[in-house]
C-alpha cells in the first residue's frame, strides 16, 4: 500500500498525540495537531480547509472557502467564489464572477477583480504544490523517513514498538514486517 497516515507539507507536520485513535485509512497533512482522546476515522482527511464536495461540477479557478459543502448536482462556475461555510444545495448553478455563501448558499454580491486575480494565482500555487506532493508520494518509504516520522508524530518509542511486537495475533493475521 502506497497510502500514508501522516505526511508533512514543507515544514509544516502533523502532530499526533499517542492517546489518539487514527484509522489507517485516515489522512492528515500539514499543520494539525490531534490531540489525545480524539479520533480520526477511517477515511477521514484533515489537512486544514475542511470542504466537503460531493457529487459536483467545480469549474477551474473557482474558489472553494474553508468548511463550505457543495452537493450533489451543484455547479461553480470558472471565477465564483463559495464563501466559508457555505451550504450549497443540490442541483444549485454558481454563475462565473459571483460571490455566493450561507445556509442554504445565495448570491451574495460580483467578485472583485482582486478576487479574480487570487483565484488564478492560487490555481498556479496548488498546481505547483501538488507537484511536489506527487513527487514526495514516488518515492519509497526508505527514502522519505516514513517510519520514524510516524513513531515521532505518534510519540512512539522503542518501548511501544516492542509492546506491539509481542502481541499474539491470531493465526490468519499476518504480522507487519
Amino acid at each position: 500500500s502506497r497510502h500514508r497516515t501522516l505526511m508533512n507539507v514543507f515544514d509544516k507536520s502533523p502532530s499526533v498525540d499517542k492517546g489518539a485513535f487514527v484509522a489507517p485509512n485516515a489522512s492528515i497533512t500539514g499543520d494539525v495537531h490531534v490531540g489525545r482522546g480524539s479520533s480520526i476515522w477511517y477515511g477521514c482527511v484533515l489537512r486544514g480547509h475542511s470542504a466537503v464536495l460531493h457529487g459536483c461540477t467545480v469549474e477551474d479557478e473557482a474558489y472553494i472557502g474553508t468548511s463550505a459543502t457543495v452537493l450533489d448536482g451543484a455547479h461553480v462556475e470558472k471565477h465564483a467564489m463559495v464563501a466559508s461555510g457555505a451550504l450549497v444545495r443540490q442541483n444549485t448553478r454558481i454563475p462565473s464572477g459571483e460571490v455566493w455563501g450561507g445556509n442554504p448558499a445565495k448570491f451574495l454580491r460580483k467578485v472583485t477583480e482582486e478576487e479574480r486575480v487570487f483565484f488564478s494565482s492560487s490555481a498556479v500555487e496548488y498546481s505547483n504544490l501538488a507537484q511536489v506532493h506527487a513527487t514526495e508520494n514516488a518515492k519509497n518509504l526508505d527514502e522519505t523517513e516514513f517510519k520514524t516520522l510516524l513513531n515521532k508524530k505518534n510519540a512512539r518509542d522503542t518501548e511501544y514498538d516492542s509492546v506491539l511486537d509481542d502481541l499474539t495475533l491470531p493465526e490468519n493475521v499476518p504480522k507487519a514486517a
